[in-house]
């Protein structure tokens, strides 16, 4: 019989690997480095790949940093709409970081209480069929990621700043659907990683 305490756990668990795949994720900046080499990005819009990796490390540390108001991007305009997304998306990703801090801290608290390894090995069976769960969910969205990515840009942002004019704003060239959908599916290996080893701690015995 799971108490309150125990569902509090998942919940936890569960915000703390997803913010953690966030960070992850946003910064796995070698996907990017990648893709263009595979898909010759550099080539098709005759930009050096050095300018094109030089801007995406500067939207990253844009989109991490709250106390930037300027994205300078080399060879490529922005828009007042779109220096306005980024900055919808700053406040998304800071949210998750401070998910991550809360998240991190209560689970290394519940470490030191040695209460830890309990609820692990309580809610293991939870955190299985959060696992099967989340993998029906990841095959349906991948079966239609374009229409699911732009549902979810609907259902996270108020305004419409996130649909780019490549006249207007180009850099969404080198951002194609096809490198958000690598990103999507790196970021579902380390949230799946990230549960195994939770549910892998709560089978795994004690050491005597």
């Amino acid at each position: 019989m799971y108490k309150f305490q125990d569902y509090v756990f998942i919940l936890v668990t569960l915000f703390f690997c997803i913010s953690l795949t966030v960070f992850l994720t946003i910064n796995s900046v070698y996907l990017y480095h990648i893709y263009i080499i595979i898909c010759k990005l550099g080539v098709e819009f005759k930009v050096s790949n050095h300018t094109l990796l030089q801007n995406y490390h500067s939207m990253v540390y844009f989109i991490q940093n709250p106390f930037l108001n300027v994205l300078g991007l080399s060879k490529f305009s922005l828009s007042n709409s779109a220096l306005s997304h980024f900055k919808d998306v700053r406040k998304l990703i800071l949210l998750s970081d401070v998910v991550l801090i809360i998240s991190s801290s209560y689970l290394l608290w519940l470490r030191k209480s040695k209460n830890l390894k309990f609820l692990l090995v309580k809610t293991n069976e939870l955190i299985k069929r959060l696992i099967i769960s989340l993998s029906i969910i990841t095959v349906i969205v991948l079966l239609d990621f374009h229409e699911i990515f732009i549902y979810f840009h609907i259902l996270l942002f108020s305004n419409q700043n996130w649909y780019f004019n490549p006249k207007k704003d180009p850099i969404i060239n080198v951002l194609p659907d096809q490198y958000f959908l690598l990103c999507f599916t790196v970021a579902l290996i380390y949230l799946f990683l990230l549960l195994l080893f939770f549910y892998w701690k709560g089978t795994a015995k004690p050491k005597k």
